[in-house]
């Protein structure tokens, strides 16, 4: 009698009995399953240079573990009514704006970056990917880059100019030589006039963020044939495909800034 009634106890406490699985569940935490299914999206989201570590049978089960703990963790919130909390309320949907915008993102290369997209949107705009040689000089007025412009008309030398006035740290050592580049590497208003001109040709004062330039233009390369691109330039053209369509979207949508308040 006394080994039934000791049966009975373990049985009312939920011990001694077996759980009765209904599919593909790896565990139960107050009857909320945890799936395989929720096992391979957790597996799937570790980051690639951690996956190893869960590869084999100790590591599946601390991440087994991991997901009970969390399933507690959630449970104990909902319990306590966090949800309701305005901070809470606000974290969530910040998470839910960020996944939003990732997922539009990821859509948005999916169908932008495959090779035929890619061939399309470069031939459409081949002379984007053209390289440009050019030297910059960098002031902080508009003044300033006005009194540059009338030296250099003067046919002073553009590098002893960048060497003297020049706000860009490196003008000292380069004399405003930026090298090579494509549009898309640079600030726009930069590259708009960048992109515009001929090879000897001096800017008159451009803004950007950075301040005031004068550009003036020394080589010019033509764009390759796609399939000789390497694969630094075909990123570049990813990222060119992608951002038309955000601009797209942009120009689709009202609206109106208030950049005085910056101030």
């Amino acid at each position: 009698m006394k080994s039934l009634g000791i049966v009975a106890v373990l049985a009312m406490a939920g011990l001694g009995t077996s759980t009765t699985w209904a599919g593909d569940e790896l565990a139960l935490v107050n009857d909320h399953a945890i799936t395989m299914a929720d096992f391979q999206t957790a597996l799937e989201n570790v980051p690639p240079q951690m996956q190893d570590r869960f590869a084999g049978p100790e590591g599946k089960q601390q991440l087994l573990d991991t997901l009970v703990t969390q399933e507690v963790l959630y449970q104990e919130g909902q319990r306590a009514g966090f949800e309701k909390n305005p901070k809470v309320q606000s974290r969530i949907e910040d998470a839910k704006r960020q996944i939003l915008i990732e997922e539009v993102m990821q859509g948005l290369v999916e169908r932008e970056t495959s090779d035929a997209k890619l061939k399309e949107y470069y031939a459409a705009h081949k002379a984007d990917f053209r390289q440009v040689r050019a030297s910059h000089i960098l002031v902080n007025s508009e003044d300033k880059a006005k009194e540059v412009k009338k030296r250099l008309k003067g046919k002073a030398d553009f590098a002893e100019i960048a060497k003297e006035v020049s706000i860009d740290p490196s003008a000292k050592q380069n004399g405003g030589d930026l090298g090579f580049f494509t549009k898309d590497q640079m600030v726009k208003p930069f590259a708009d006039k960048a992109f515009a001109m001929k090879v000897g040709q001096i800017s008159d004062p451009v803004k950007t963020d950075f301040g005031y330039h004068i550009i003036k233009v020394a080589e010019i390369k033509e764009p390759e044939p796609f399939d000789k691109l390497d694969p630094r330039a075909v990123s570049g053209i990813k990222r060119a495909a992608v951002n038309a369509q955000v601009e797209k979207l942009r120009s689709s949508a009202k609206i109106v800034t208030n950049p005085e308040k910056l101030k």
